[in-house]
């Protein structure tokens, strides 16, 4: 799939099955060569097509027993990010 997507999208992003907040992620261009060893065959990864990002998101809550209760939320628009 890492040489297949980039021949059909230009960028693509390849992802441990449970990464999380960006951590392990590898942004492969289109004629990149591989820059790490390949996963071992028995782990699971996610290649996604890259989409440029125009907006963070964040949402803060409180969960108890009884109730979800949102603190904060918003967006800020992003470029180049």
């Amino acid at each position: 799939m890492t040489t297949a997507l980039p021949a059909s999208h230009q960028r693509v992003v390849l992802k441990t099955d449970r990464s999380a907040d960006g951590h392990g992620l590898h942004f492969v261009s289109r004629g990149d060569q591989p820059s790490h060893s390949p996963p071992p065959a028995d782990s699971h990864w996610v290649v996604e097509e890259y989409v440029e990002p125009t907006r963070a998101i964040s949402a803060q809550g409180h969960a108890t027993a009884a109730r979800v209760e949102v603190a904060c939320d918003g967006e800020m628009r992003m470029s180049g990010g």
